[in-house]
């Protein structure tokens, strides 16, 4: 589905509205060099889910540190890859994934964070242009087509809701206009770089979320737009939790 990312184009307050199902102007994560990810912690949908139905949860993720205390900090168990390569951690968070999806028995919520996408991005460019982009994508697109693969093989295959989310889109800085790029190097300090985000372009506001579960049909599109606001309310509804008064709605309610 088509969808949008927040104005602050920014990941962790991006990741942090994604896990809470806050806006950034209620959990106030607005840029990456955050210290206090209380607010998170307690608000977040696997506290609410395990305050409720008692599920196991695990989370990996690769070489971006702050994951560690956006998503990792919350779940029962977890392991952080920070090799050498990014595209290294990549791979690792995928055969660690694998090897847990085979297992009979695995944690009710699995939270996977892949970072070479961005990564590359940001160094050559978010761009269908960009060579090295799409070789990105199609990297990251063959390993998710191996975790699927995985759980269509498990006997529970029917029960589980998947979704794959990105945090924000971007630009190849070659594109943005001259007064684009000198807002672009005021509002991040970012220099030397390709590509990037970090301000509420259109561009950089655009992105995907696919949602793969018993409730959903395949290949259609919602309206209104969804936004990430909409991530923490479709898993709780999944585990019947759903709440009206949440910022954002539940996708399987919209038709």
């Amino acid at each position: 589905m088509y969808s949008k990312s927040l104005e602050t184009t920014i990941s962790a307050p991006c990741w942090s509205s994604v896990m809470t199902g806050l806006s950034e102007e209620e959990h106030e994560i607005h840029h990456n060099e955050v210290e206090d990810y209380n607010i998170i912690y307690s608000t977040n949908f696997i506290n609410k889910i395990r305050e409720v139905n008692g599920i196991t949860s695990y989370g990996i993720a690769s070489s971006w540190r702050p994951m560690c205390q956006i998503m990792l900090r919350s779940v029962d168990d977890h392991i952080f890859y920070d090799e050498e390569s990014v595209l290294e951690s990549d791979r690792k968070v995928n055969n660690k994934l694998i090897d847990i999806l085979n297992q009979e028995i695995c944690p009710d919520i699995i939270i996977p964070y892949f970072n070479n996408v961005d990564m590359v991005g940001h160094e050559y460019g978010f761009s269908i242009n960009s060579k090295h982009y799409i070789d990105a994508i199609e990297e990251f697109d063959n390993m998710f087509g191996d975790i699927i693969e995985t759980i269509n093989k498990r006997l529970d295959a029917k029960k589980w809701l998947i979704i794959i989310v990105t945090d924000h889109g971007g630009v190849s800085l070659n594109d943005l206009s001259a007064k684009e790029s000198i807002q672009y190097g005021e509002s991040t300090g970012c220099q030397n770089v390709v590509g990037g985000h970090g301000m509420s372009l259109l561009q950089m506001q655009n992105i995907f979320i696919i949602v793969n579960g018993i409730d959903f049909k395949n290949h259609y599109e919602l309206f209104p737009q969804p936004t990430l606001l909409d991530i923490c309310p479709t898993i709780l509804f999944h585990y019947s939790l759903y709440n009206r008064n949440l910022n954002g709605r539940s996708l399987q309610l919209i038709k």
